[in-house]
């Protein structure tokens, strides 16, 4: 039915144009850019998710440098998966975000010409909630760089190495078979 050879090996070089050691750097330094911007500008809906999640981020910003510093794989994979941790309490905090942002508009009823009237306010909770989002939409987006870097670990780590380099997942993998 299927020849082995038309199926196609999944690779990491059809997601991720970087090196491993080049992305797990580039996404701690977001990690840390992210971390200072929620530390700022804390959410008015819940402060204490926002906090919880920047000191995550942080951790794990540190984990990554360490283990780029390193070479050390297991290092890098524990640390990604706690950034996937993080995601849910992300994605917690962007359900109540959503919540707070829908129901943040006052009603104003008010007697005219003999008639009642609605008047609709808008307070500044909408607008913030919706960069807030925004902010959540483009961590989301990223999630899925950090999956393929938690991916590229664990082939890494399922052939038996320990020592990353600054190559492919593809490449790491081809060097340890031999």
């Amino acid at each position: 039915m299927f020849r082995s050879q038309g199926i196609k090996r999944w690779t990491m070089k059809r997601f991720l144009c970087f090196s491993i050691g080049t992305a797990s750097i580039i996404y701690a330094i977001l990690l840390i850019l992210m971390s200072i911007l929620m530390l700022t500008h804390t959410s008015h809906y819940n402060e204490a998710l926002f906090i919880v999640m920047s000191i995550l981020n942080c951790i794990c910003s540190i984990l990554i440098f360490i283990s780029v510093a390193h070479k050390n794989a297991f290092t890098a994979y524990i640390a990604y998966n706690v950034v996937v941790i993080n995601y849910v309490v992300e994605g917690i905090e962007c359900l109540i975000c959503l919540y707070n942002t829908c129901t943040s508009h006052s009603v104003q009823w008010y007697y005219d010409n003999f008639d009642w009237h609605r008047k609709i306010i808008f307070n500044y909770l909408i607008y913030y909630g919706i960069l807030e989002m925004i902010v959540h939409i483009f961590m989301f987006i990223m999630s899925f760089f950090v999956i393929q870097l938690v991916w590229s670990f664990y082939r890494i780590l399922q052939v038996g190495g320990n020592i990353f380099s600054f190559q492919r997942a593809e490449d790491i993998e081809k060097s340890l078979h031999g």
